[in-house]
């Protein structure tokens, strides 16, 4: 017989650990080993929303209504948990991703930097010819 802690290890298999995932109540302990998350409903359906990558929802809870028309597709299900992976962002989620990334940076979520944080340029010093120093 499957117990819940293997249950929720099924399910960590299938899942990137740098990136965030919405966990249910209770099951916080199963996930302190380096996996950033937070409590559902964070990053789905709260202010910020965009940057959740994976939904894990208890099996004998009901589905959330906003599940149905997010970017979430379930690809994993055992006997105490169902997984959902994000494959597209919903209007505004965008936007709210990148709000995200701009208060905690992209690593905070496991996103790539952004284009211009890779190519920063560097400043050259500043210096002045000896004749003009006065």
């Amino acid at each position: 017989m499957e117990r819940n802690g293997d249950a929720l290890r099924d399910i960590q298999q299938h899942m990137d650990k740098t990136k965030v995932v919405s966990i249910p109540l209770n099951t916080d302990i199963a996930w302190l080993d380096g996996w950033r998350y937070t409590f559902f409903p964070n990053g789905i359906t709260t202010r910020l929303t965009g940057y959740v990558h994976y939904l894990v929802i208890a099996r004998d809870k009901p589905t959330h209504p906003a599940l149905a028309q997010s970017g979430f597709v379930r690809v994993r299900q055992n006997r105490f948990y169902r997984l959902y992976q994000r494959k597209k962002y919903l209007p505004g989620e965008l936007e709210s991703r990148e709000a995200f990334i701009r208060y905690y940076g992209a690593d905070s979520i496991g996103a790539e930097p952004t284009a211009s944080k890779k190519k920063k340029k560097k400043r050259q010093p500043t210096t002045i010819a000896s004749g003009d120093a006065r």
